[in-house]
């Protein structure tokens, strides 16, 4: 029972649990094994939700979730149920839980590219689906069993889905703080994917011909945050190293070499052929700095 005023009580029994198909170990062991619950025939559990533990409980008797439509489950919600189960120890319950968040951050990920236009003025729709997913990363890189590593796939995946417009959102960066750990990993898929390392959503945004004379090097030329004409708004812009120097519409550096800042930046130009050591380093994966 859930120890609670007043407390819920429930009839239970090794062959119920059993024949449900849903085992849980917590329980079979307490109603089989040498303990004082065995004896008595009577489960104590503190500091747990009772209403979630209804849903548990409830679970292991009919394998179903019952879902109330007028007081339907919240991500939040689901998130919580699959804490408990993970301390009950409740296999089917978790991949139940995990089955039913992947559907839906994907649905939510097509809803997402459905309604942006129509809410791009207010964002109503992208701030409930950003909240949504915070709440799983939070709960997900707090916990360290197999099951919240899987929750925390599912965290990146609705952000890949939305073709990474959701990290875009104001809102969006401004949660992820709460979570570095999930932004470090956004971050590392931008940069890269399973295939190729440098083949990341950000990495193939990085020039490799000359904007100004379109040469295309074997290296990737130096690159620039530049100012767009006649409006406030920047584009990346990379120019080889002869170009560089004749170049004045530079507003900073993107700086990819993994140094602190670039001798170019602090000197205020490149002069061609000047610097050789960057020839072969201008671009490491994995490093992208706004300087």
């Amino acid at each position: 029972m859930s120890r609670r005023d007043p407390p819920n009580e429930y009839g239970s029994s090794y062959e119920m649990l059993s024949d449900s198909g849903a085992e849980c170990v917590f329980f079979l062991k307490g109603l089989t094994g040498p303990f004082a619950e065995s004896q008595a025939g009577v489960f104590e559990i503190h500091e747990q939700d009772p209403g979630l533990l209804d849903l548990a409980i409830n679970w292991l008797y009919t394998a179903t979730i019952d879902c109330n439509d007028n007081d339907p489950f919240s991500v939040a919600k689901f998130v919580d149920l699959l804490v408990l189960a993970d301390y009950l120890n409740i296999e089917s319950l978790k991949a139940e839980i995990l089955l039913r968040l992947r559907r839906t951050f994907e649905s939510g990920a097509t809803r997402f590219h459905g309604k942006r236009a129509r809410v791009a003025g207010n964002g109503t729709t992208e701030k409930s689906l950003v909240d949504d997913l915070f709440s799983v990363a939070r709960v997900a890189y707090a916990n360290h069993s197999a099951s919240f590593t899987v929750l925390r796939q599912i965290s990146l995946d609705f952000v890949a889905n939305t073709r990474y417009l959701a990290a875009c959102d104001s809102h969006f960066i401004s949660r992820a703080k709460d979570v570095p750990l999930f932004a470090a990993d956004l971050f590392e898929l931008l940069m890269t994917n399973d295939q190729y390392l440098a083949e990341g959503m950000l990495a193939r945004h990085l020039p490799t011909a000359c904007a100004r004379c379109n040469m295309r090097n074997t290296y990737h030329p130096i690159t620039w945050l530049e100012e767009t004409w006649n409006t406030s708004s920047y584009k990346v812009a990379g120019y080889c190293r002869a170009c560089n120097s004749q170049v004045r519409k530079i507003v900073g550096r993107l700086n990819t070499d993994d140094s602190s800042h670039s001798l170019e930046m602090k000197e205020g130009n490149v002069e061609s052929g000047s610097s050789p050591e960057y020839a072969s380093s201008w671009y490491t994966p994995g490093t992208l700095t706004i300087r």
